[in-house]
């Protein structure tokens, strides 16, 4: 198996079809996204709103999952107010649903 590696500026998800997982109510939040965002005060339902409102161009890189090698994790940064956020989205192994692994500042 060939290892994959870190890729700058190119996601391997399709961040519309993301969007449109959230959209149908077809995805998880990890624990420590919630406990991330919440130390953010930032809502579950805020934090849904600001990843519907990002942009493909906001991509800064796709990486390996670290519990799980085979699968990609993309990671988006964006302004909202002063707070530069980090945020890292993933198709879950079926691709039934989007998994928001991270928000926090970045």
């Amino acid at each position: 198996m060939r290892k994959r590696h870190e890729q700058f500026g190119k996601a391997t998800y399709d961040l519309d079809a993301l969007k449109k997982l959230i959209k149908e109510g077809k995805y998880d939040i990890t624990r420590i996204c919630r406990k991330e965002f919440t130390r953010l005060d930032y809502s579950s339902s805020e934090v849904i709103r600001i990843i519907k409102n990002l942009k493909k161009s906001q991509i800064h890189k796709t990486m390996p999952a670290i519990k799980a090698p085979d699968l990609m994790q993309d990671v988006y940064h964006t302004m909202v107010g002063d707070d530069s956020l980090y945020i890292k989205l993933q198709e879950g192994s079926c691709g039934n649903k989007c998994i928001i692994i991270q928000f926090k500042l970045g």
